[in-house]
């Protein structure tokens, strides 16, 4: 898939929100006091990923646990799947947790081998739009996925679609370039979010697809929820998202203010999922993982357990956010993915 052309911008570490309760989640999101940002590439690790992609001895000694995050994540970012398998195997893990490195690590090495004989669409991204699409001719099914706050699935998009290709579906990559739920919409589809959803849905048709799903991970969990009810979805999963914002209004208001936008669609008592859900005539069935030790997670996933056909999937002895490496490690993603996107969705 193409890329941007990378800069001097230092890489942004993830932000680890572990324990936090919801409102504080909510607040270091809005407000951007956690560097959860677009993850950037140095100049230097998007040389360095070039330069390995092509010869895999290029690899350096072992070297520091922020060296390999910024090494690995330039790897994956770029699309070289097999040549960060080579780079993980090849460099030792330090043991230290450092912006989510040992999870980088450890989907990389689960992450499905590509089928030479069916190895399902690429990624192209739509250098207009916030999307990022792997179109498959003639399937009925379009997933939309719902990326985090970082622009990722808790991975880079490339690692992640190493999960997503396999399945009989179109798959549509969707980023929140605002940063703010979803709320203020998705650059590339007009202004704001009622425009999103109608071109989200436009693109879906553009696709051939006649029924959708929706998945989203951490904030990218609150619009599938959201898009997912708008449009019709039949089903919804969401990792370790939110639920409840309506306390992040002010902060909602604030920045669509200083980012100039629109403030449609951000009245009190408009955002809690749950009361949106039960008002529905018609609604998606949801599955909603989280860490059952994440207080913060636990409470939003909670709030939605009301809701017909909602059900609540909490990862026993898990405490972080980012529950995917969990999830994947404990033999429950692709059975997520196949109950999302089965025929009788």
């Amino acid at each position: 898939m193409p890329q941007p052309e990378p800069d001097e911008t230092d890489l942004s570490p993830l932000a680890r929100i572990g324990r936090d309760g919801p409102r504080d989640i909510h607040a270091a999101h809005l407000a951007r006091q956690q560097p959860i940002g677009h993850l950037r590439l140095t100049l230097a690790a998007a040389q360095f990923a070039r330069r390995v992609a092509r010869r895999p001895d290029a690899i350096p000694e072992p070297c520091s646990g922020r060296d390999q995050f910024m090494m690995l994540n330039a790897l994956l970012e770029l699309g070289h799947i097999d040549a960060a398998r080579a780079f993980v195997d090849r460099t030792p893990d330090t043991g230290v947790t450092l912006a989510g490195l040992h999870s980088l690590r450890a989907l990389t090495h689960a992450a499905p081998r590509r089928d030479p004989d069916a190895p399902g669409p690429d990624v192209v991204d739509e250098p207009d739009r916030d999307v990022a699409v792997a179109a498959r001719p003639g399937a009925p099914l379009a997933v939309f996925v719902f990326t985090g706050a970082a622009r990722r699935f808790a991975a880079p998009v490339p690692l992640a679609h190493e999960w997503f290709r396999r399945l009989p579906a179109s798959i549509i990559y969707v980023r929140d370039a605002y940063d703010m739920f979803y709320l203020a919409g998705i650059r590339g589809f007009g202004a704001g979010y009622r425009a999103a959803a109608d071109g989200l849905a436009g693109l879906a048709a553009d696709l051939g697809a006649r029924r959708i799903v929706c998945i989203g991970n951490s904030a990218g969990g609150y619009g599938a929820l959201r898009f997912g009810l708008d449009l019709g979805a039949a089903r919804v999963a969401c990792l370790s998202g939110p639920t409840i914002i309506d306390a992040s209004l002010p902060r909602l208001r604030e920045r669509r203010r200083k980012e100039g936008l629109a403030a449609d669609d951000l009245d009190a008592g408009t955002l809690d999922l749950a009361a949106l859900y039960g008002a529905a005539a018609r609604r998606p069935s949801l599955r909603l993982v989280f860490g059952a030790d994440n207080a913060g997670d636990r409470a939003e996933a909670e709030g939605m357990a009301k809701v017909p056909d909602a059900l609540l999937l909490p990862l026993d002895g898990v405490a972080a956010h980012g529950i995917l490496p969990d999830l994947v490690a404990r033999g429950g993603f692709e059975p997520l993915l196949a109950w999302l996107t089965g025929e009788d969705a």
